[in-house]
């Protein structure tokens, strides 16, 4: 087995196709497809499977991809000791954020560039807690920014990963300021806010079950005007005037436009935001990046005793 052989299958499944894999590794689609036969014939087993919807993992593969991507990360951290032990600051670092925690999460990777240039930082697209969980989990995010919203989320995260509280992010409603509710930025229940049309994402996406879940303990009965799941576009429907959406304020800049009147919601909703790293030595850009974060976040003013304060609550419930 090579090294090669596994970045090659690591890359596969990353991207679904042998054409889109080989374009990533500057290589051949022919050389490509000969390092995993090569791979498959040393494991005795098929690692893909092809169908009209793409190249999928085996039953097999997925046996192997998680330990495959463990010796991956080792030699690229073997490699960035070397590197560091000779005066150089090189190699990648994939980092996976939370769906409506990314604008904080920016301003770390700024801070960690001026500090680290020559590491090249590989964001994934953001996701919710589960899906920021699997990615660092899996190797495929080297650190993870998660929102916990229950006790479920943290303890199957706290089961596998190591959790590093960062900030409290907080619920707020985004409001048309040429709307009844829009002339005051002062706290708003979420009766208030079903005034007027939601907008939020499909029955079946976590938010809109969390949002649903919190409408129903409010007494408030909502009607979705617009189903959307990309935050940008829910905010340009609002500024609209199309209905009110609710969110985090970490999901936004500070200032979102002026036909929308941020509002924050009473009774507070606060929510605890951690760093999720697998378990054990760090390599040395994972390290300076959790670092880095964890200055951004103080500098910025995040209460990371009110955030491990709300970790352990919910733990203990």
């Amino acid at each position: 087995m090579e090294i090669q052989q596994l970045r090659c299958f690591v890359a596969v499944a990353d991207s679904g196709s042998f054409s889109s894999a080989a374009q990533l590794l500057s290589l051949t689609q022919p050389s490509l497809s000969q390092s995993v036969a090569r791979l498959e014939a040393e494991f005795g087993a098929k690692l893909f499977h092809r169908s009209s919807k793409g190249t999928v993992l085996s039953e097999a593969g997925n046996v192997l991809v998680r330990q495959a991507r463990n010796v991956l990360r080792a030699v690229d951290d073997t490699q960035e000791t070397v590197n560091a032990l000779r005066g150089l600051d090189t190699g990648t670092l994939t980092i996976a954020p939370y769906i409506t925690f990314v604008t904080p999460v920016t301003k770390v990777v700024a801070a960690f560039r001026d500090l680290h240039p020559g590491v090249t930082i590989k964001l994934l697209p953001p996701s919710n807690t589960t899906g920021v969980h699997r990615n660092v989990e899996s190797g495929a995010a080297d650190i993870g920014f998660a929102l916990f919203n229950d006790d479920i989320e943290l303890r199957v995260t706290h089961d596998l990963l190591d959790i590093t509280p960062v900030a409290v992010d907080e619920s707020v409603a985004f409001v048309p300021r040429d709307s009844p509710i829009g002339g005051s930025k002062d706290p708003i229940t979420l009766k208030e806010v079903a005034q007027l049309p939601v907008i939020a994402p499909s029955r079946d996406h976590p938010m809109r079950i969390l949002l649903d879940r919190n409408f129903a303990a409010a007494g408030a009965t909502p009607r979705y005007g617009v189903e959307c799941e990309h935050f940008e576009t829910s905010v340009d429907l609002v500024a609209q005037g199309l209905g009110t959406h609710i969110t985090t304020r970490g999901a936004f800049p500070a200032n979102p436009g002026p036909d929308v009147v941020v509002r924050p919601l009473t009774p507070a909703r606060r929510w605890p935001v951690a760093m999720l790293r697998q378990a054990g030595d760090p390599s040395p850009a994972s390290a300076a990046f959790s670092e880095v974060a964890l200055k951004v976040f103080a500098d910025e003013g995040a209460d990371l005793h009110e955030a491990a304060r709300l970790i352990e609550k919910m733990r203990a419930s």
